[in-house]
């Protein structure tokens, strides 16, 4: 949730401006709302099964923003190319840690973490070769939405540890008061 509010939000409101940042990030959460309420309509792991749908959309962003980085400069494309494979490491463990603490089997989670892994190449692919001309502003509307989605699973994640009506009270008003700080430094910054 932090990586969304200090670090995507940011970026997407030099980007995109402010208001439109902030209704990317209501559509994200919306949709994956949606989503997860189908989700437990058909399936007995929402909660798994909207997570994998998270990781997936974050892996074709990934892929996309390292082919967007061999625009910038083929030696960067590199560095970002290299950094998001050391990245999939310690994340395969927490995904998997993740979907199997939410009814997933160690075998199902770890064929979501490799449908991950390929999804993040195939985009990387993708928009390295076969749209080259893919734009920063697309990528930034795409990543915003995507952090919504974050957003709303980081909640529901963080709900489901609240024990009681305080804690959950306590945990409410913290997400607020971080969502309007993060509001006021992009208006305060001009971001």
């Amino acid at each position: 949730m932090g990586a969304v509010l200090f670090d995507v939000a940011p970026d997407a409101a030099r980007s995109i401006g402010v208001m439109a940042t902030m209704f990317l990030l209501a559509v994200g959460i919306v949709t994956w709302a949606a989503l997860r309420l189908i989700a437990k309509r058909f399936s007995h792991h929402d909660f798994a099964g909207i997570t994998s749908l998270a990781i997936w959309a974050h892996s074709f962003i990934e892929g996309a923003l390292a082919a967007l980085s061999f625009k910038v400069n083929p030696e960067l494309g590199v560095i970002v190319s290299i950094g998001l494979l050391l990245h999939l490491l310690p994340e395969f463990f927490a995904v998997v840690a993740i979907l199997k603490q939410h009814g997933l089997t160690t075998k199902q989670a770890v064929w979501v973490d490799v449908v991950t892994v390929g999804i993040l190449a195939t985009s990387l692919a993708i928009f390295r070769f076969a749209f080259p001309a893919a734009s920063s502003a697309g990528l930034s509307i795409s990543a915003t939405v995507i952090g919504g989605a974050f957003l709303y699973i980081g909640s529901v994640v963080a709900y489901r540890f609240a024990r009681n009506l305080q804690t959950a009270t306590g945990l409410a008003s913290g997400l607020a008061l971080t969502f309007a700080w993060s509001i006021v430094m992009l208006r305060v910054f001009h971001l």
